[in-house]
């Protein structure tokens, strides 16, 4: 089930200018998966308000205190890492004394 409209323009899509990796999230898209998730759906009142919270959090989102990372930043090393094991021949880990 997807909300309405054309696949263009309520996929999620990550895409590179050349020198940016960008995320492109539709906002009806994300309204609409909040609102039909499988486990305790949720109500969003304002568009705008979602809008502003996500753009003010996205990148400070569940950080650790411990580490000073935060979920996107354990997102990125985990995706890395995963290549690593998977066998990607363009990146190995640096050579270092500890």
């Amino acid at each position: 089930m997807y909300p309405e409209g054309n696949r263009e323009e309520i996929d999620i899509k990550v895409f590179s200018d050349g020198k940016n990796i960008i995320v492109k999230i539709p906002i009806d898209t994300l309204y609409f998966a909040e609102n039909n998730r499988q486990y305790a759906p949720l109500e969003i009142h304002n568009k705008t308000e979602m809008v502003e919270y996500v753009l003010e959090n996205f990148l400070n989102w569940g950080g650790d205190q411990e580490t000073g990372s935060c979920e996107f930043e354990d997102f990125l090393d985990k995706m890395f890492d995963d290549a690593l094991e998977s066998g990607e021949e363009w990146l190995d880990y640096i050579e270092t004394d500890w």
